[in-house]
């Protein structure tokens, strides 16, 4: 008797340990998955971008290129193209994922205690506009840098 449950205990806890490694090696191949993706999309908008840019530039004559106004567009983006458009992309998905994760805990609180129900509408409100107030300055600030840095060149 003592060994069939020994020998049951044991093949559980061997169906057990396989299901994780399992899970386990799902979970690194989606990961790598989504790396490999992640960074094809990058390199191919990455490209797309250049390439948009060079044939706007291409239609420009020499007299617009020495305009600073021009200058300062054209160095503008020539710094942010190669991040800011995948930089948007990872932000929107992070925002999705963010917004199932929330709806997901929301109703399991609700569902455990009501109460809880206006915390979790001004925390996030207050963390939204911290974000956003952050994003706004940090581009300020990039903006007001552009014509300081073709000075510099």
């Amino acid at each position: 008797n003592i060994i069939t449950s020994n020998n049951k205990d044991f093949r559980t806890l061997m169906i057990s340990f396989s299901f994780y490694i399992g899970l386990t090696l799902l979970t690194i191949g989606i990961e790598e998955i989504d790396g490999y993706i992640d960074t094809k999309l990058q390199i191919l908008l990455h490209y797309k971008m250049n390439h948009l840019v060079m044939q706007k530039t291409a239609k420009l004559t020499l007299a617009e290129f020495e305009t600073p106004e021009i200058y300062d567009d054209i160095t503008r983006i020539q710094n942010q193209i190669s991040y800011k458009p995948f930089q948007i992309y990872k932000s929107i998905i992070a925002v999705i994922s963010s917004a199932v994760s929330f709806v997901s805990s929301v109703i399991i609180l609700l569902n455990w205690k009501v109460s809880i129900l206006p915390l979790l509408i001004i925390l996030p409100i207050i963390s939204i506009y911290i974000y956003l107030k952050i994003g706004k300055n940090e581009f300020e600030m990039l903006y007001r840098r552009s014509s300081e840095e073709r000075g510099n060149w």
